[in-house]
């Protein structure tokens, strides 16, 4: 897997967590008028704010001597994602009972 550096990387944290809010409010306003949710928008809300927080706390650092991102940059954010999936699936149990 080749990494890509992002040339605004806290900008592109707090717009992830913008869109995160959004879609949680989207989601939460479905849950509260219909009594239905979407669990794709479920487990993808965490997903994006997980990811949007390690960009905007950690930024991107780059590897001088590749010019790419850090390997451990990289596994952080594989590690957020993978934990805003567990939140996501989470949420849907605790939704669905």
């Amino acid at each position: 897997m080749e990494g890509r550096a992002v040339k605004h990387p806290r900008l592109v944290g707090t717009g992830c967590i913008a869109g995160c809010a959004l879609l949680f409010g989207v989601n939460y306003a479905i849950l509260a008028s219909q009594r239905e949710y979407y669990p794709q928008l479920m487990v993808l809300t965490p997903v994006i704010g997980t990811v949007g927080l390690w960009l905007l706390a950690l930024g991107q650092p780059i590897d001088p001597a590749t010019g790419k991102p850090t390997a451990w940059w990289r596994f952080g954010v594989g590690a957020a994602c993978v934990v805003g999936v567990v939140i996501g699936i989470v949420l849907c149990v605790y939704v669905a009972a």
